[in-house]
C-alpha cells in the first residue's frame, strides 16, 4: 500500500481503472479520511481538471465535506 506523509492509510475502499479511494486517518488530528488516488504515474492538464471538477461538485452537493485538494508526487489528491 501506498506511503504518504502525514496520513496513516487503512483501508482500500475502491479501486477502478481511473482512480483508487483509501480510507486513511491524519496523523496530527486523528481525523478520518478517504484519499482519492489517481491510477497513472503522470497527470495530464485534462485529468486534473477532472478531479478538481469531482473536488467541487461534491462542495456544491455536500455529500461529503472535502478538506483539501492537494498535489503528491505529480499528482493530484482529493481528501474528504
Amino acid at each position: 500500500m501506498l506511503s504518504i506523509s502525514q496520513y496513516r492509510l487503512s483501508e482500500e475502499l475502491y479501486d477502478g481503472s481511473r482512480s483508487t479511494d483509501n480510507r486513511a486517518v491524519r496523523e496530527i488530528d486523528s481525523l478520518s479520511v478517504v484519499i482519492k488516488l489517481p491510477n497513472y504515474a503522470y497527470s495530464s492538464f485534462s485529468k486534473l481538471v477532472q478531479i478538481c471538477n469531482q473536488y467541487s461538485f461534491t462542495n456544491i452537493l455536500k455529500s461529503s465535506k472535502p478538506i483539501s485538494l492537494q498535489k503528491f508526487c505529480e499528482i493530484g489528491i482529493f481528501l474528504t
